[in-house]
């Protein structure tokens, strides 16, 4: 499929959604960060190949015991490079039922991710280009039978 050449109007909207889990993790963020982390599957470089414009990322997590650093970025090359774009903090059960008052982790509305560019509209965004994989980790492992969430609404150019 050729690039579209309207970048005022997506192609597609998506919502893709992944998830962090004890145990599971074969993706190092960066040498010696990372332990037990997996990578969110907005992967431009398998699945499309345009550009992906990423909406919005929220984070939730129903670990009770921990609360977790996880580190967002780039990579061009299928997770062999990863270039941070920032750190967010996920408090304990954040966006869950079990503790209703702890909000979920909105990644593009977070004073801890600075430079972000913006749309029309004034909203952050992530703009992931083609051939690259937006790459989001937790620096601590995740307690076993809990796990850290991701949601994301994407339009794909």
């Amino acid at each position: 499929m050729a690039a579209q050449t309207n970048l005022y109007m997506p192609a597609s909207s998506h919502v893709m959604t992944g998830k962090i889990v004890n145990a599971t993790g074969a993706f190092s963020l960066a040498a010696g960060t990372a332990t037990n982390s997996l990578q969110l599957t907005l992967d431009n470089a398998t699945t499309n190949t345009n550009w992906l414009v990423v909406r919005s990322l929220i984070i939730t997590s129903d670990d009770a015991s921990l609360a977790h650093t996880v580190a967002i970025g780039i990579s061009p090359d299928a997770g062999v490079t990863f270039i941070p774009l920032g750190n967010l903090n996920v408090p304990i059960n954040a966006g869950t039922l079990a503790a209703a008052t702890t909000p979920s982790v909105d990644a593009l509305n977070n004073s801890q991710i600075l430079g972000l560019p913006k749309d029309v509209a004034g909203n952050k965004i992530i703009v992931v280009p083609a051939g690259c994989q937006l790459l989001v980790g937790s620096l601590v492992a995740v307690t076993s039978g809990k796990a850290i969430y991701f949601s994301a609404i994407v339009d794909v150019y």
